[in-house]
């Protein structure tokens, strides 16, 4: 069983937002928690200052019994026992890979660092190398592996794969998430990319602004997050293309605009756009008036208004008989 970590966090910047975060996890072995949510709500400034890189205003950070900052006294970041990759990577220009890996272990530790680099998929030629003359992707591979050499008890990532473009971004995520898997290290990563939070994460913590600055707004396993969002806020966040209010009539029938709702549903609906899906006028859950159609490569983002705005997206082939002005049903 891991430690629990505790965060209760404020953090007021000059002239600048307030970062407020209230967050008690477990951080079992094996285990990622994505801080996810747009860009300035504080996701960064809350893994800086677990990570000691920068101080609380006031509260408390926590991991088992030992408290790392209660906004008087702090643990250096070396006597937290973290692993930490920033945006930067903060590699050793001057340095080969391996020695990059090894820094800060003593010489005698070549052969793991080598070692280690080849988990991550870099062989001798690539361990050999200066970051200079190493790919994007390897050069993640080579930070990564920094940050796990010394053993952390706890895995620190800021957005480790947003200077990758995407074809290596996916790959790396899958090797990411295994090797995490494998070596048993709880890890706190922020992200803003719905998509790397959804693979990586078995714990989601969604950040929003709130009217003063940043904040936690809900946490918890990542796909009861995705499945019932607690304000719109984090739904928007999440990606929803769709969210609607509810209303009643007098026979207890729910309905958004001029779309019945069927089953249980509360005062607010959420849908993302690949989940609508068009059919024949009468056929579906409501008719709409198709306003909108933008191509999106292999797939067209159609704008229709059925009482409140639906957004849909669609194959091209389905969307290419369509044309604005026309009526459509969707489910």
């Amino acid at each position: 069983m891991g430690e629990p970590l505790l965060i209760q966090l404020t953090r007021v910047y000059p002239r600048g937002p307030t970062v407020r975060v209230h967050l008690d996890t477990p951080l079992l072995p094996g285990e990622v928690t994505a801080l996810f949510g747009p860009s300035g709500v504080g996701k960064t400034t809350t893994l800086r200052c677990v990570a000691g890189l920068e101080r609380l205003d006031a509260g408390l950070i926590q991991h088992g019994l030992t408290v790392w900052d209660d906004g008087r006294r702090a643990l250096p970041p070396q006597a937290r026992r973290v692993g930490f990759v920033g945006q930067d990577l903060a590699l050793f220009p001057h340095l080969r890979a391996w020695e990059n890996v090894a820094y800060g272990r003593g010489a005698g530790d070549e052969a793991r660092a080598r070692a280690l680099l080849m988990e991550l998929g870099l062989g001798p030629q690539e361990a050999s190398r200066p970051p200079g003359q190493l790919s994007g992707g390897q050069r993640q591979r080579v930070a990564l592996a920094r940050a796990l050499a010394p053993n952390p008890q706890v895995m620190l990532l800021d957005e480790p794969l947003s200077a990758l473009d995407a074809t290596r971004r996916d790959a790396l995520r899958g090797l990411l998430r295994e090797t995490l898997t494998r070596l048993a290290v709880p890890t706190l990563i922020v992200t803003h990319d719905r998509a790397e939070a959804l693979a990586l994460a078995d714990r989601l913590v969604v950040m929003v602004a709130g009217p003063h600055g940043g904040e936690l707004a809900q946490d918890g396993a990542a796909a009861s997050v995705l499945r019932a969002p607690n304000t719109e806020a984090v739904a928007r966040a999440l990606g929803f293309d769709n969210v609607w209010t509810v209303r009643r009539d007098d026979a207890g029938q729910a309905w958004a605009g001029t779309i019945r709702l069927l089953g249980e549903v509360g005062e607010r609906v959420s849908l993302f756009a690949e989940d609508v899906q068009l059919t024949a006028p009468g056929a579906g859950d409501g008719d709409a008036t198709l306003t909108e159609r933008l191509w999106e490569g292999p797939t067209a983002r159609l704008r229709l208004d059925a009482g409140v705005i639906v957004i849909a997206r669609v194959r091209q082939a389905e969307a290419e008989g369509l044309s604005v002005g026309q009526r459509v049903g969707f489910g």
